[in-house]
C-alpha cells in the first residue's frame, strides 16, 4: 500500500535534515526540486535557481528567476535565441558589483539547457523529459564528503568551506610569514568537487595545467577560462581572447565566479569560484585542501560499478554505469567500455584517469 503524502513528505524532510540541511532549507529545496515528470521548463527554472542560489538572497533569487521565467516562456513561448536571453537577464537582474558575473553564470546555463533539455526541441512532444537521475545526482552532490588536508576530518560537501575557514589545524599550518596572496579556490561539476590554494602570481595556464592533470586531460584537447565576460586561452592568433598566461590576482578577488572548458567539442565543464585570500608564504604548486570521496556509482542490477560506457551515457544516463558481470553483456562490446574513476571526465572521449 502507498504511504499517505505526509508520511511521504515526513520521510524526504528526515531524508534531506539528516543529510546536513536545516529544517527550513530541507522544506524550501523539497519544494523547489521538480519531480522525474518535470517538463524540460520545470528544469530550466531548476537550473537557473541553482545556478545563482548563494549569489543573493532567496526572496531575490526567487523575483529574477520568476521574471527570467515569465519573460523567456510566457511571453515569448520560448522561442528565443542565447544572445536574446543574454538581453533578458541584464535587463533584470540588479545593478551591483556582482551583475556581469551572475549575467555570466546565467547565459552559460541557458546555453547548458538548450542541449541538455533540448529547449529548442518538440522531440518530447509535451516537454515531458524520461525519468532521469539529474536530480538525484543534485541531492547527492550535497551530500557527498571529502577530507579536509589540514585535519583528516569527513566533512560532508556543503560544509567543507565553512570548515576550511574555521579549521584551527589550518591555521597553524598557513601561519608561516610572508607577503604572497594566496587564494582558496573551489572548482566543481556535478558530484565532483576540489578546493586548491594558488598564488596569487601563477597564471590561469598554471591552473589549466593543474585541473587537466587532476581530473581532464586525456588526447591534448583545447581548453578556455570564462571570466567576467573574457575568454582567456592559449589559442590567441586571430581571435578575441586573451592570454591565459595572465597572474590570477589581476583578475580574481574573493566572490569572483568563474568557468573552464576542455575540449570544445566532447567538453567538460567546471565551475570554480574564488572563495577567500589569504598572505603567507609563496607556495611552491597548486595544493589540493580538499577533494571528493569517489561517488557510490552502482550498476543498474545493483552491484559496484567499474566501467561506463561512453556510446551510452548520453542516451540512457545511469543505466550506462556497469558492474564486472553486466560489462561484458553489454550491447556495445566490453573493448568500448571506460573505467569509472573519480572525474566529471569521465565517460568522455578517451578518458581513463592516469
Amino acid at each position: 500500500m502507498e504511504a499517505p503524502l505526509g508520511a511521504s513528505l515526513i520521510k524526504k524532510l528526515g531524508e534531506l535534515i539528516s543529510s546536513g540541511f536545516g529544517f527550513m532549507t530541507a522544506v524550501r529545496n523539497w519544494m523547489k526540486k521538480p519531480e522525474n515528470n518535470a517538463t524540460k521548463w520545470d528544469l530550466f527554472r531548476y537550473e537557473l535557481y541553482y545556478a545563482i542560489k548563494d549569489e543573493y538572497q532567496e526572496k531575490v533569487v526567487d523575483k529574477i528567476v520568476n521574471s527570467i521565467f515569465d519573460e523567456v516562456i510566457l511571453n515569448r513561448e520560448g522561442k528565443i535565441n542565447s544572445l536574446e536571453f543574454r538581453k533578458i537577464v541584464e535587463n533584470i537582474i540588479p545593478d551591483s558589483n556582482k551583475k556581469v558575473q551572475v549575467v555570466e553564470t546565467l547565459a552559460r546555463h541557458f546555453d547548458i539547457c538548450i542541449n541538455k533539455y533540448r529547449l529548442m526541441s518538440d522531440e518530447h512532444g509535451s516537454g515531458i523529459i524520461p525519468e532521469s537521475n539529474h536530480f538525484e545526482s543534485e541531492m547527492q552532490e550535497l551530500k557527498s564528503a571529502g577530507k579536509c588536508k589540514y585535519c583528516s576530518m569527513g566533512i560532508a560537501g556543503w560544509d567543507m568551506a565553512r570548515h576550511l575557514s574555521a579549521c584551527d589545524k589550518r591555521a597553524k599550518a598557513n601561519s608561516r610569514a610572508g607577503n604572497e596572496k594566496i587564494f582558496l579556490i573551489k572548482a566543481g561539476a556535478g558530484l565532483f568537487w576540489v578546493y586548491f590554494e594558488a598564488n596569487a602570481s601563477d597564471t590561469l595556464k598554471k591552473i589549466d595545467g593543474f585541473l587537466r592533470d587532476l581530473w581532464l586531460e586525456c588526447c591534448g584537447h583545447l581548453s578556455a577560462f570564462h571570466v567576467g565576460g573574457i575568454t582567456y586561452s592559449d589559442e590567441i592568433e586571430d581571435s578575441e581572447d586573451e592570454s591565459m598566461k595572465i597572474a590570477i590576482g589581476k583578475i580574481l578577488s574573493p566572490g569572483i565566479s568563474f568557468s573552464h572548458e576542455y575540449d570544445f567539442g566532447t567538453t567538460t565543464e567546471l565551475d570554480l569560484k574564488c572563495l577567500s585570500e589569504r598572505t603567507g608564504g609563496k607556495i611552491k604548486e597548486i595544493q589540493i585542501i580538499a577533494g571528493n570521496d569517489m561517488p557510490d556509482f552502482r550498476c543498474k542490477c545493483g552491484k559496484q560499478a567499474k566501467d561506463v560506457c561512453p556510446q551510452c551515457v548520453f542516451d540512457i544516463g545511469p543505466e550506462a554505469l556497469l558492474c564486472s558481470k553486466c560489462g561484458k553483456k553489454h550491447d556495445c562490446g566490453e573493448e568500448m567500455l571506460l573505467p569509472v574513476v573519480n572525474s566529471p571526465r569521465m565517460g568522455m572521449c578517451g578518458y581513463t584517469g592516469e
